[in-house]
């Protein structure tokens, strides 16, 4: 897993939870509604193709913690409900069965996790007709908890869950992430209205929004500023450029010959690369250059791109309306 997809993985994760927490701010707004929707079933497809393929991330390993605190948060309180029924009716084998504990529910393997919370379920639906509405639960607070043990489910590899392909499995997860991305720039756009009448939501938000690849930062040149991560500009990447159009630009860090990197071009027009020893600018587009299409991305060896000291990696976009994206991203190898 590479590791600007990982760390969007878990700045995805992070905002759905936040969504979840503030649920009740968003959800008569269609837009949001939708986004959600979206989003959710993009984080379902991510986790299990992630589980299919082994591949390591801390983005689900964080997903993989937040489904199982949410599933033991609504197991313990429908199963209250349940045993203070079972309680009044005298009914002992209830009372056992529903008598969990959040130390018991979170012990075990992944799988007896799960069963433990789905049995609460099939008790639950088994008698809340004759709980009637005495109890506090409704029908909803059962469906919201299996649905919480399917989320959970999700990490759970299936005894024939292959997906051969790794290469092509990575590929389907970054256009997932990508996809969900066009989601979250838009809700980021909607934040606006909770600035102001929820500041809480707006900037947990944003604190989920600017989560960023840990490890060496380019430095800044002399005369430059320190990047804004405010809330109002939400970090995504370390290598992360924008190419104003007709302009020329650079991203400097150090190449090592034992990595590999992955350049994309994510919006805007056609771009042109090439790398070169020197700091300064340059003027025109070498012939050397390297075309880099719309949403195309390319893999470079360090030990191709390797110099004397420090590599300069210059864009240039000789579109005349139209600005562009790059990154660059270290593949774990």
């Amino acid at each position: 897993m590479d590791k600007r997809t990982d760390a969007r993985i878990e700045a995805l994760v992070q905002c759905l939870a936040t969504l979840q927490a503030f649920k009740n701010d968003w959800l008569l707004l269609p837009p949001f509604v939708k986004a959600n929707d979206r989003l959710e079933a993009n984080r379902q497809k991510i986790i299990i193709k992630c589980v299919g393929t082994g591949l390591k991330s801390t983005g689900v390993s964080t997903d993989k913690k937040f489904r199982l605190e949410d599933m033991v948060n609504k197991t313990l309180v429908v199963a209250a409900s349940v045993f203070s029924y079972a309680d009044d009716t005298n009914n002992n084998e209830l009372k056992t069965n529903t008598n969990v504990t959040r130390w018991g529910l979170k012990h075990g393997s992944d799988q007896e996790k799960a069963d433990a919370c789905d049995l609460i379920v099939g008790l639950a639906n088994a008698h809340i007709a004759a709980m009637g509405t005495d109890y506090i639960i409704k029908q909803q607070d059962i469906d919201d908890l299996s649905d919480a043990v399917d989320a959970y489910r999700a990490h759970i590899p299936k005894p024939r869950q292959v997906i051969t392909d790794g290469a092509t499995a990575r590929v389907e997860i970054q256009m997932l992430v990508k996809a969900s991305y066009v989601d979250l720039k838009k809700l980021d756009k909607l934040m606006e209205r909770f600035k102001t009448d929820n500041f809480t939501f707006y900037d947990k938000w944003f604190r989920a929004r600017n989560i960023i690849l840990k490890g060496e930062h380019k430095k800044t040149e002399p005369g430059d500023e320190p990047e804004d991560t405010t809330p109002d500009t939400p970090v995504e990447d370390e290598y992360i450029k924008d190419v104003p159009h007709g302009t020329i630009v650079k991203i400097d860090f150090e190449i090592k010959a034992d990595l590999t990197y992955l350049i994309t071009h994510m919006a805007g027009g056609k771009l042109k690369y090439w790398n070169s020893a020197s700091a300064d600018l340059p003027l025109s587009i070498p012939a050397d250059a390297k075309i880099l299409e719309i949403g195309a991305e390319v893999e470079e060896k360090g030990s191709d791109l390797i110099g004397e000291g420090k590599i300069y990696m210059f864009f240039a976009n000789e579109d005349g309306s139209v600005d562009a994206q790059v990154a660059i991203d270290i593949l774990d190898e």
